[in-house]
């Protein structure tokens, strides 16, 4: 009887000692990023995205931005931040576990056309300020993550388009 009050004691104190520590490693934020890409049908009509194309996170805080073009002609920009595969329909959805503090936007990766040349706005998906997708003005859809932001914390960047550049 005496052990088991002891083994109790001493698993009790352990687990106290380490509550800080595991509340810590869940308190890392659940991020749901969600919106909906209105011209991708012109897009992939065009032939920009390929069936290799996908949507990647890039962490814009520091704008140290830099781009590939892949040995298939591909324009990429350099991020290491998660995946998404290109949705059937315009909707897509990144459902990440948790991302550092900053500025984010969400780009188009390995597309066809003159991304990367001078004066083509790179694939980063926009919202729209005025006019139509064929002759509007745009503006990035930029979103930032706090460092105490709720979990699971809901970005929702609404209608998006994708700047098109024309193939070559």
């Amino acid at each position: 009887m005496r052990k088991i009050r002891l083994r109790a004691f001493i698993t009790m104190v352990v687990l106290l000692f380490l509550a800080p520590y595991l509340c810590l490693a869940q308190d890392k934020g659940h991020i749901i990023i969600r919106g909906e890409i209105k011209n991708i049908d012109e897009a992939k009509e065009r032939g920009i995205i390929c069936e290799d194309s996908y949507l990647q996170l890039l962490n814009i805080t520091n704008s140290s931005i830099s781009f590939e073009i892949t040995k298939q002609g591909y324009f990429r920009l350099k991020s290491d931040l998660p995946t998404h595969i290109l949705p059937d329909g315009s909707k897509f959805a990144f459902n990440i576990p948790d991302l550092e503090p900053g500025k984010y936007v969400v780009v188009m990766q390995l597309l066809k056309g003159r991304y990367g040349s001078p004066g083509v706005p790179p694939p980063v998906l926009c919202y729209l300020v005025s006019g139509n997708s064929k002759s509007g003005q745009a503006t990035y859809k930029i979103f930032t993550i706090k460092e105490n932001m709720s979990n699971p914390a809901n970005i929702n960047l609404g209608e998006v388009m994708l700047p098109l550049a024309g193939k070559d």
